[in-house]
């Protein structure tokens, strides 16, 4: 059910305008400043809140395996496995390139409107693919 979550709303544009302050000061916003909530994507707060907290459980995986690639390639066998990426920098980029390539492509939403560039479109993509744990 849509319902408008004015409290979660007023702080997480507070939350916005701080990390777009601060970037200002080093480079320049990219992206949208489209906070859904209390729409069809994100249709009420218990929605919001549990898109949100599952970002680490997205995140973990893949910040665990990028840190652990240096002690994993101690081992000979995994040194063989990792070469054959071209070595530990260029599995760690392989990683990342394809995780953001694939996991925020939009292609998680409805339509362009819903995938967008906001977080929520992107999530999605991730969701959709089945990166979360």
């Amino acid at each position: 059910r849509i319902q408008p979550a004015p409290n979660v709303d007023v702080a997480m544009r507070k939350i916005l305008h701080r990390v777009q302050t601060r970037i200002s000061e080093k480079s320049k916003w990219i992206g949208s400043s489209v906070i859904h909530l209390g729409d069809s994507n994100v249709p009420n707060a218990l929605m919001f809140i549990d898109k949100y907290t599952q970002v680490s459980r997205i995140l973990g995986p893949i910040v665990i395996t990028i840190r652990k690639l240096d002690d994993l390639y101690k081992s000979d066998e995994m040194q063989l496995f990792i070469d054959s990426f071209g070595g530990v920098e260029s599995l760690r980029k392989e990683i990342l390139s394809d995780f953001f390539r694939f996991g925020f492509d939009g292609s998680g939403a409805d339509n362009f409107y819903d995938a967008g560039s906001c977080i929520d479109g992107r999530l999605t993509s991730v969701w959709r693919r089945g990166w979360s744990t």
